[in-house]
């Protein structure tokens, strides 16, 4: 998924269709896509290893470190990609190197720390996933409105997508002494706050569309208000650990379409 998205953001919103060939054969590009993955892999490798307790309680027969794979395999697997992604980083740019540094720290902290706080954890993880947008632009050099526009757009429904796995996730959170939003605001409250969330979304969106003035993205957008009418309508009666779940499938497909509407410009 972060591989599609950084080559359709770079083909359709950064470089234009015209250097599709370009970007394609691009190796260096290909290294930037090749290490953020990385970056991104060693991030759920070190979450699964932090939460491997949580998931024998929430979903057991998913459950592969310690099971599976040794501990010590794990932990050698998460230092491998996050050193190889650094050393490409490193040739690509100082830059590039900086931010890979920084995202695989934040993804150590988050697995370790933050995703057991209220809300913090959730943004990290939104502030990476549209960060994959913005490293495109960074490396090419040609940061835009639209490329903005995306980017504040995986931020806010990822955001919304942990928060979900959050709701799914609360038997085990509340067993082993989690404080997720579940756990410090119940279910009721953290529903509250996920519209508030869309609702803050469309408004900031809305504003930002307004004044780039691009017909595509503008449609694109209206369409996706009665997409989130819906995810409301199925959130509101969500009460089960598969509802919770279905509702994570829902945010990805909506990510999905996200991606695929950039190819549209």
């Amino acid at each position: 998924m972060i591989g599609l998205t950084q080559y359709i953001t770079a083909i359709f919103l950064v470089q234009g269709k015209s250097e599709w060939l370009r970007v394609i054969t691009d190796i260096k590009f290909l290294l930037l896509v090749a290490s953020t993955s990385m970056i991104a892999g060693a991030g759920y490798i070190i979450n699964d290893y932090y939460d491997t307790k949580i998931d024998y309680v929430n979903r057991p027969k998913k459950v592969i470190v310690g099971r599976l794979i040794s501990r010590r395999y794990v932990l050698a697997s998460y230092f491998t990609l996050n050193g190889f992604a650094v050393l490409i980083g490193l040739f690509l740019s100082l830059k590039i190197a900086a931010i890979h540094i920084l995202s695989s720290l934040l993804l150590w902290l988050h697995s370790n720390q933050f995703k057991r706080l209220p809300l913090l954890g959730n943004v990290i993880i939104g502030a990476l996933s549209g960060s994959s947008l913005l490293i495109v632009a960074i490396f090419y050099n040609n940061l835009g409105g639209l490329v903005y526009a995306y980017a504040f757009f995986a931020f806010v429904i990822n955001v919304i997508r942990e928060i979900v796995k959050d709701l799914e996730a609360i038997k085990g959170e509340e067993k082993f002494g989690s404080y997720a939003l579940p756990s410090a605001l119940g279910i009721r409250g953290t529903k509250m706050l996920i519209y508030a969330v869309i609702m803050f979304s469309f408004i900031a969106l809305s504003l930002f569309l307004y004044n780039i003035d691009n017909g595509v993205a503008v449609t694109y957008f209206l369409i996706l208000i009665p997409v989130f009418v819906y995810f409301i309508y199925l959130l509101v009666k969500a009460d089960t650990q598969r509802s919770f779940a279905l509702l994570g499938d829902f945010a990805n497909f909506i990510m999905l379409t996200g991606i695929i509407s950039i190819a549209l410009f």
